[in-house]
């Protein structure tokens, strides 16, 4: 069983969010993956 914990975290002045993988099954490979959001 896969255990994963996603984390959302925005940031307000930027409007970026950041969201972090926690994969708790393979704590070896914990990769934090960040991406923006433009907003309108």
């Amino acid at each position: 069983m896969i255990s994963l914990t996603v984390k959302f975290i925005l940031n307000e002045h930027t409007g970026k969010v950041k969201v972090k993988f926690i994969d708790h099954t393979i704590r070896s490979d914990v990769r934090p993956i960040s991406f923006g959001i433009n907003k309108k």
